[in-house]
This record gives C-alpha cells, structure tokens and sequence, in this order.
C-alpha cells in the first residue's frame, strides 16, 4: 500500500467497524466513483456507453498462473517468470472464506452496486461460474 492509499483509508475508512459496516455505510453507486480502488471493471475494459469488453484476452486471478502462462506464450516471452504472492496468509492461521464476511444484506448492496461487472464478466457470488467463465472465453 502506498502513501496516498494509506491516507485515503485512513481518512476514509477507519469509522466503519466492519466490512459488513462499511458495505452498509458507504459502499454505493455514487462512492465507488470516488476512489479507483472501488472504480468497476467494466470502466477499463469497455468503451464509454458499450457493453463489450475491449481486450482480446481477460486473465482471471482466480486462474492466474494459467492465464500468465497463455499470456507469455501468446507474446513470445520464453523466459520462465514466476508469480510472488506477496500477501500470503500464514501457514498456522486459519484462511477464512470471503464468504463469510457478507450478511444477506451487505451481498445483496455489493451485488447492485457491482450488477454491471457481475453480468459482464460473468460472476456470481459463491464462485461456482469460473469453469464456465474460463470455457466461454476461450470459444
């Protein structure tokens, strides 16, 4: 995190309790215009007033070795180059589902909020589309 996104959270973030507070507080059509970190997608990958994705390939993060790999094959990068997870969970702390941090409440604001990148690029909440997203994009 840089400085000017340390000063933004901290100015920004630091009344809201929780992430369910947060969604519920803050989290709107009109804010996520305020910071690039909650911009949607869609504004970089689509022409103003179009709903089509501009890029000819969309990697996902939830596959992203295997999209780096098609990438690099597809620029003619045969040097092998590895991916550092830089914010790795510890090893003894208990990873815990993003899932679990949303009420009914706080998934039903994200999903309004975001329902233009969820249909875009395919979306749902509990993941259970990434086969079928990656499987489209490659037709």
């Amino acid at each position: 995190m840089n400085d000017a996104d340390r000063e933004w959270a901290e100015a920004n973030l630091k009344s809201f309790t929780s992430f369910d507070d947060f969604v519920k507080r803050w989290l709107s059509a009109s804010n996520i215009q305020t910071y690039i970190h909650f911009t949607p997608q869609y504004k970089f990958l689509c022409l103003p007033k179009r709903n089509e994705i501009q890029v000819d390939f969309l990697g996902f993060f939830e596959n992203i070795e295997q999209d780096f790999y098609y990438v690099s094959k597809k620029l003619s990068i045969n040097e092998n180059i590895s991916i550092k997870h830089e914010n790795k969970t510890e090893q003894n702390r208990e990873q815990v589902d993003y899932k679990e941090f949303y009420t009914d409440e706080s998934r039903d604001i994200v999903s309004e909020v975001y329902k233009k990148d969820i249909s875009l690029f395919g979306y749902n909440f509990d993941n259970s589309s990434l086969e079928t997203q990656l499987k489209k994009r490659c037709t």
